[in-house]
């Protein structure tokens, strides 16, 4: 027991320098702290800062109802502290390893095997999708965390029936929710999960009963509570949520684009979707109309493109969810690694950039940027990492239907929950695999672990030869 938890502890240090690594990395690269943002992160610090100046949560002078606020409340401490970009992608880091924790405790609650958790915390560890985007001021990382906290909690209540876990595992979820509205209809499933538990367990029904009603009932009191927030404030009465936006202008261009032949990013364009100017150009009746009710009718446009094309929408959503699951995130480190400006020669117009100097080590890393080769191989790194965790994931599920059914479809429930609810507003991208990696490494641990016995074995035969 006590080389096990050495491991672990040697597991969590190695993940924790190789996501410090990487974020030291992409500031060498870049040459400025900018390189930690895109264009949704400065959506969440607007709001976070609503939130420290005001106590309220606005955009532009008028209520926030596109983000929800829990992102924003983790940008607090660095803009406090006037040092946002090195302080959050600093918890994000700590966040990232307390997750690879949560993969290794999942993992021995299903298996009861501290080997096959060990596995699957060291297949996380090295995950890239959860080293790249502790670099990003991006709800991925957070997202990730609060969805395998619930996992865990879950997974605990399965066995113990305890409603004390049961209540943690909701408000993991809920938290989640204020994170990324994705896993709103979570709830829904998982009580209706309850209640099926309970059907297959009846000396137990009336207690899970009541169970799935409590958490029914919890998730409704307190996501109505922001809710009710956006009514009174704005008149919409919905929760927080890009998804009527990404319902018209992503899904909505992709299939009019498969009907046209233009490209998506040409319809979005002539919609106006990065241009306000050019969006009332084409809805002129729209200018005078509140943000709420524009959101109400991008809505109700996305659901007729999908009712007038249902065959091809269902067919994009499949391949979004395969695009999703396969995409390899080599994009993002190419472009977290990208240089606008020169590392030897900072300049300061922004004030953001520091004087690193001409080390050898950002000599090499350019060096090895400027050659195709080397990112040929980083890319070929990133799909075999993937395909590799794919692989040793199939016994790890043949493996968990043998020791553990429900709590292993309660798994692929919620993996395949979250890889196909991006896919349906027309959001295809490696970014939205990221929650459900923790979930799949918990199987694959097992996969390399029956992948290193194989090797021992036939290691043994031979010298026994």
């Amino acid at each position: 027991m006590v080389w096990r938890s050495r491991s672990l502890g040697i597991v969590l240090i190695v993940a924790l320098v190789l996501r410090i690594c990487f974020a030291i990395a992409v500031y060498v690269v870049t040459g400025t702290l900018d390189a930690y943002h895109i264009a949704d992160s400065w959506n969440y610090i607007r709001a976070a800062k609503s939130l420290i100046n005001h106590a309220s949560f606005f955009a532009d002078g008028t209520p926030e109802i596109l983000r929800t606020p829990g992102y924003p409340l983790l940008l607090t401490p660095g803009i406090l502290l006037g040092h946002i970009e090195i302080v959050t992608v600093l918890i994000q880091c700590l966040l990232s390893c307390l997750t690879v924790y949560l993969v290794f405790l999942t993992s021995r609650e299903i298996f009861r095997d501290d080997r096959i958790a060990l596995f699957g915390a060291v297949l996380y560890a090295f995950e890239p999708l959860s080293i790249l985007y502790v670099s990003i001021l991006l709800t991925e990382t957070l997202f990730a965390f609060l969805i395998m906290s619930f996992v865990y909690a879950f997974t605990v209540y399965m066995r113990t029936q305890k409603l004390g876990h049961l209540i943690g595992a909701c408000l993991f979820l809920i938290g989640s929710i204020y994170v990324r509205p994705a896993s709103y209809y979570l709830p829904v499933l998982i009580s209706g999960f309850i209640l099926l538990f309970g059907l297959l367990y009846r000396d137990h029904v009336c207690k899970l009963l009541g169970h799935a009603l409590i958490f029914a009932l919890l998730s409704v009191v307190i996501l109505g509570a922001w809710q009710t927030r956006n009514y009174v404030q704005t008149g919409y009465w919905g929760f927080s949520s890009t998804a009527p936006y990404n319902l018209y202008f992503w899904m909505g261009s992709l299939i009019v684009a498969g009907k046209t032949g233009q490209t998506p990013d040409s319809i979005r364009n002539k919609w106006g979707e990065f241009s306000p100017e050019q969006y009332f150009i084409e809805h002129p009746s729209q200018r005078e109309w509140s943000e709420y009710k524009i959101l109400n009718w991008q809505q109700k446009q996305g659901t007729i493109f999908i009712k007038e094309n249902l065959y091809d929408y269902f067919r994009l959503v499949l391949k979004g969810a395969t695009y999703n699951l396969l995409g390899s995130g080599f994009e993002t480190c190419r472009y977290l690694l990208r240089s606008k400006t020169n590392p030897f020669r900072p300049t300061k117009e922004t004030g953001r950039e520091l004087d690193l100097g001409a080390s050898i080590f950002v000599q090499a890393i350019n060096w090895m940027r400027s050659l195709p080769l080397m990112l040929l191989i980083i890319q070929v790194a990133f799909l075999k990492l993937l395909t590799i965790t794919y692989l040793f994931t199939i016994p790890g599920v043949i493996y968990g239907f043998k020791t553990n059914i429900t709590v292993t479809c309660f798994m692929i429930l919620t993996t395949a929950y979250l890889i196909l609810i991006p896919a349906a507003v027309g959001l295809w991208s490696s970014r939205y695999r990221m929650p459900t990696m923790p979930i799949i490494c918990v199987f694959s641990g097992y996969g390399l672990l029956r992948f290193m016995r194989f090797f021992e074995e036939k290691k043994d035969r031979g010298f026994a030869c």
